[in-house]
């Protein structure tokens, strides 16, 4: 079973930036984007647990969260659980947790 955990703002926050104010968890979503280091001990408090999915294999969870297509395998844990993409975070059972990159997957250590 894998966890996922993505960005996800709230109504307010998505006004606030329609708006064009400063939103931190915005922002923080845009540079994770690019860099996997803009994740730390201070930017994980961001991240909400979305989805747990019924597989081991990271490839696998990233089939099954987004073509949808065996739905009694994703537990959605949140209203706004998205499609995974680069910047999400997934841990295995075991503590590790990786960083969705541009091509494949990076651990990181939080």
């Amino acid at each position: 079973m894998l966890k996922v955990y993505q960005i996800v703002l709230s109504n307010s926050e998505i006004d606030a930036a329609n708006r064009g104010e400063y939103v931190p968890k915005r922002e923080l979503k845009r540079d994770i984007m690019f860099d996997a280091i803009a994740i730390n001990s201070s930017s994980i408090e961001h991240f909400t647990h979305v989805a747990e999915v019924d597989t081991d294999d990271m490839d696998e969870a990233f089939e099954l969260m987004n073509l949808w297509n065996a739905p009694t395998r994703v537990r959605r844990m949140s209203e706004r659980c998205s499609s995974m993409s680069v910047g999400d975070l997934i841990e295995h059972e075991d503590g590790r947790t990786f960083f969705v990159a541009g091509c494949g997957f990076t651990e990181i250590n939080v």
